[in-house]
């Protein structure tokens, strides 16, 4: 192709000396450009004219390989039908075959035909809006359609009973899976209600297991109270055999135990963690704020370094008052404080108090109680517009008292 397009274009080119005889007295650059674009036109020329000669030949080839019997992307010759099978420019489009199904004209033959509804197949078939057994229902045997049956699946549609259905939830009949019943047994997770649970508590019936059950006893796991057991532990009374009770402070354990506040060995200084069941010797003592232990030690509310102020567990010198911030051996506990508020008497500066209902600040401000603008429908600490009434939900100036509502 390429070569064909030279030799149309330029005669000079089928020749390697005839350029150079051209080009070599040719000593101007001008006359050599202008050699060049006419030769660069001549190619482009020829190669338009081979373009449009080829795409005819290509549209006319085009137009020979689409079918003439059914508009298709094949030459005639290889069309065929797929009824007949008949083969070739003498073949026929499916809709046109002679072996067409003559019952119902769909694209299959006579002898395949078959109804739906009776399930007879053959040319002594019919169709089915011909059969006597059209009408008879397949899912409850009454004379109706069953696409017309008022015991079809209302969830899917299928042909099938609603209770049928595998989307219909088993336990509550709801429109749900079972899985995702909020219905399902809360005890074991299985399909079926919480009341019909195997697993349900024995004793009194409600939704636990029996071994969960408040009124079995959980040390001897009989049908009574845990408090009532006659089992539980004589010494202390907790919820423990008598053999497994121990005695945190000295380790003795068993029938031959005793309670902490009973211990000989229990701390002479201080009572800590007796009523929690925990205690320590003398020994073990310690003071929190000086850190002394032993025999020697106090208790730390009468410790010679706890603050003489407010008895707190730190010394004198690190007191701070948390209102006015007076702080070391010249403060004063914070309730002592002489700038603690005027107003309510509460520990925050009087220029800090405000009015929840109003929001007037300083000393100026008032009690919430004594707000000249609280609620004159329930004297409550807010605003007569706030105020709403729970049952009918009126708000503002027009409600009144939930306890005098028309819809109590």
């Amino acid at each position: 192709m390429d070569g064909k397009i030279i030799k149309k274009s330029c005669k000079y080119l089928q020749d390697s000396t005839s350029i150079t005889r051209i080009i070599n007295p040719l000593k101007n650059k001008k006359l050599i450009i202008l050699f060049l674009i006419k030769t660069v036109r001549n190619i482009l020329i020829a190669i338009f004219k081979y373009t449009k000669t080829n795409s005819k030949k290509t549209t006319e080839m085009y137009m020979n390989m689409n079918c003439k019997i059914c508009d298709l992307d094949h030459p005639t010759d290889q069309h065929k039908c797929d009824l007949c099978g008949l083969k070739g420019a003498d073949s026929h489009e499916l809709s046109q075959c002679p072996k067409r199904c003559k019952i119902c004209g769909d694209a299959h033959l006579t002898d395949k035909h078959s109804c739906v509804a009776c399930g007879l197949v053959g040319i002594n078939s019919h169709e089915l809006n011909k059969c006597p057994k059209r009408d008879i229902c397949k899912i409850c045997g009454d004379k109706h359609m069953t696409s017309e049956c008022p015991k079809r699946c209302k969830i899917c549609g299928n042909e099938h009973a609603t209770r049928e259905c595998p989307k219909i939830c088993k336990i509550c009949v709801d429109k749900h899976l079972t899985s995702e019943c909020p219905k399902r047994c809360k005890i074991c997770g299985d399909r079926h209600l919480t009341s019909e649970c195997p697993k349900m508590c024995k004793i009194c019936g409600n939704n636990h297991l029996t071994s969960d059950c408040p009124k079995v006893c959980k040390i001897c796991a009989s049908k009574h109270m845990t408090n009532d057991c006659p089992k539980r532990c004589e010494i202390c009374g907790d919820k423990h055999l008598t053999y497994n009770h121990l005695c945190t402070i000295c380790g003795l354990k068993g029938i031959d135990s005793h309670e902490l506040s009973k211990c000989p060995k229990r701390c002479e200084i201080c009572e800590i963690g007796l009523s929690a069941g925990v205690g320590h010797t003398t020994d073990n003592h310690e003071c929190d704020r000086c850190g002394l232990t032993g025999i020697e030690s106090h208790m730390s509310s009468k410790c010679p370094k706890r603050c003489k102020i407010c008895n707190g567990a730190h010394e004198t010198f690190e007191h701070l008052c948390r209102i006015c911030g007076l702080a070391g051996i010249e403060s004063h506990p914070f309730m002592s404080c002489p700038k603690k508020c005027k107003v309510c008497n509460d520990s925050h500066l009087t220029e800090k108090h405000k009015c929840n209902v109003c929001g007037l600040m300083g000393i100026k401000s008032h009690i919430n109680y004594d707000c000249p603008n609280k609620c004159k429908i329930c004297d409550s600490i807010h605003t007569t517009e706030k105020h709403k009434c729970y049952r009918c939900g009126l708000v503002g100036v027009k409600s009144h008292l939930s306890s005098e509502c028309s819809n109590f």
